[in-house]
């Protein structure tokens, strides 16, 4: 192995980020469920859609940002 390919470093995996993200929003998600758990009882099925459309947006653009960057290196 010649001293050039040596210092080449590989790139980093964003994946691990991704999931960490995912996790932590997770977690603040069922943290917010959980102190406001009276008033989810009585969400009709129009406003529980809205909260789960909400509640899993902000994952699909950090994925997408996570694949675009990973696709990028």
């Amino acid at each position: 192995m010649s001293q050039a390919s040596a210092d080449i470093e590989k790139p980093r995996s964003l994946i691990p980020f991704g999931m960490w993200g995912t996790v932590a929003w997770l977690l603040v998600v069922l943290f917010y469920v959980l102190l406001s758990s009276q008033s989810f009882t009585t969400l009709k099925p129009n406003e529980f859609g809205d909260f789960l459309a909400g509640t899993f947006a902000p994952l699909a653009f950090l994925w997408l940002v996570v694949g675009l960057l990973q696709q990028g290196q």
